[in-house]
């Protein structure tokens, strides 16, 4: 029989960081935005495109065939996805984007490590997020179950001073810092969000100056992990992970590092044992 072709991937997309609140203009404290902690693993999806077909995404493409084997996370979710009957109640016409907690930049606690967290419902027939608690709420009541619902943190109009407060308070998912936080706007055209990073796990830093280091070793992390998904491989390969640094700087930051600098950072990283777990998946 023929396998029938897989709809269109729809990716979540990434969401910009800003290195402090402080850097926030006076239109960001006019929007109606809500937050939530940003939980640190691997960007996922779970779509039903049939009665009972269900498929898995990670941030590039769909999870099928001998990819699924090729990264410690992978199989882990799809063996999750497919094990969760009560994932059939998904409604066909919208997307559940998740973060899958493996072991990334940050060790979770045990019951909070290869879990997935609801980020958003994308709703296929408008193109846009679902507002995260009526979102949970359609979920809560069509019978999706073992998930985990991020808490709002905080919802209306914002100021510099809550948003520092939210970005210093302990992790809601282990007994450390957070990694972040992401704050939204589900009501903007287009929708908006962003991430503020805790200063121990920012990818760029303050420099007496009064310019930024856009290369510090979360901003490699992450590279080394996006470049595993992206090339649908059990390791990054060095030279992809430099150029995959040289391109997440252009565009989040407009800011050019040439081959030879981002090289030697990494090297010196690498030699610092910076990298942490990362480094095991670098070639």
């Amino acid at each position: 029989m023929e396998r029938k072709k897989l709809p269109k991937f729809v990716k979540y997309g990434r969401t910009p960081s800003v290195v402090s609140p402080t850097s926030l203009g006076p239109d960001f404290f006019r929007r109606d935005l809500e937050v939530f902690e940003k939980a640190d693993g691997g960007n996922c999806q779970v779509r039903r495109i049939e009665e009972w077909n269900l498929v898995a995404g990670n941030r590039a493409n769909y999870l099928k065939g001998e990819v699924i084997g090729r990264h410690p996370w992978f199989s882990d979710f799809i063996g999750w996805m497919y094990s969760n009957n009560t994932l059939y109640n998904l409604p066909m016409n919208f997307i559940m984007f998740g973060e899958w907690t493996s072991l990334h930049t940050i060790r979770y606690s045990e019951e909070n490590t290869d879990k997935f967290f609801v980020l958003d419902l994308y709703a296929l027939k408008t193109g846009r997020l679902m507002e995260y608690g009526k979102a949970r709420e359609l979920l809560e009541e069509c019978g999706v179950r073992d998930v985990r619902f991020l808490d709002i943190k905080a919802k209306g109009r914002l100021d510099i001073t809550l948003l520092e407060k939210m970005l210093n308070e302990p992790s809601d998912l282990y007994e450390g810092e957070k990694e972040g936080i992401v704050v939204k706007d589900y009501y903007s055209n287009p929708q908006f969000r962003l991430k503020l990073y805790h200063p121990l796990h920012s990818e760029k830093t303050h420099l007496n100056n009064g310019t930024f280091d856009c290369l510090t070793p979360s901003r490699f992390i992450k590279a080394i992990y996006r470049v595993m998904e992206q090339k649908r491989g059990d390791k990054s390969k060095f030279n992809d992970v430099i150029e995959e640094v040289i391109r997440d700087v252009v565009v989040e930051e407009g800011t050019f590092y040439n081959f030879s600098s981002v090289r030697i950072r990494l090297s010196s990283y690498i030699k610092e044992n910076k990298l942490g777990h990362a480094s095991k998946f670098l070639i």
